[in-house]
């Protein structure tokens, strides 16, 4: 019994820990999009500010979303909230299904 505590301790502070380097990943991400999208210091050049612009833009939102879904993990496991935890599984495998199909439709149309 007292091994099946520490393992579950352990993957606690694993998940916390993960989730941690996660929003911290993320608030870097948002920090260096905003820099770009809000600094008007051209940094790749001239030749195409509505890539950079755009891709700022994904980056920022990719960021906020990253750092908002680590959060909830976070703070889920924590707590040891169930419904967080539930949350954060269910959103986390929406966003893997979500891949795998972009990434099975890719190699479909790969010609059109």
């Amino acid at each position: 019994m007292c091994t099946r505590k520490l393992s579950l301790k352990c993957i606690k502070t694993l998940l916390i820990v993960f989730n941690l380097l996660f929003v911290l990943l993320g608030l870097i991400l948002v920090g260096l999009s905003c820099r770009v999208l809000f600094a008007h210091i051209p940094l790749f050049g001239p030749e195409n500010p509505e890539v950079v612009h755009l891709g700022a833009c994904t980056a920022l939102a990719f960021g906020l979303i990253l750092a908002a879904l680590a959060f909830v993990g976070c703070i889920g496991a924590a707590l040891d909230n169930r419904c967080l935890l539930i949350t954060f599984f269910t959103v986390l495998c929406g966003i893997f299904m979500g891949g795998l199909v972009a990434g099975v439709l890719v190699a479909v149309f790969k010609d059109e």
